[in-house]
């Protein structure tokens, strides 16, 4: 009889019980935080990527193109400059300025 008695006081186990959720919820959250950052450094290093072969792919652009059999003109107090351009490299080209120093 003695023994169902103290069963029924002793309030040990609730706050154990407490205890253990509580510290489950926060190892929960740590989880989730830390694989948030995780899939945030996957798509910033995805991106780096892609920004580093974009610009490998415009300096090797930029090596293979050339001025091939200029011709000059003058005509009308007007300078006329006829030329073509080659690309040698696998990745297409567009010109977009083309300058002329005097």
């Amino acid at each position: 009889m003695r023994f169902t008695r103290r069963f029924k006081s002793s309030k040990r186990g609730i706050g154990t019980i407490f205890g253990m959720v509580f510290f489950l919820l926060i190892v929960m959250i740590a989880f989730a935080s830390f694989m948030i950052i995780l899939s945030q450094n996957t798509v910033l290093e995805q991106t780096t990527m892609q920004a580093k072969q974009l610009d490998l792919d415009r300096y090797s652009e930029l090596q293979t193109t050339f001025i091939a059999n200029p011709e000059l003109g003058v005509l009308n107090n007007a300078v006329y400059l006829s030329c073509s351009v080659q690309n040698n490299g696998t990745l297409p080209v567009q010109l977009t300025r083309l300058w002329v120093k005097d």
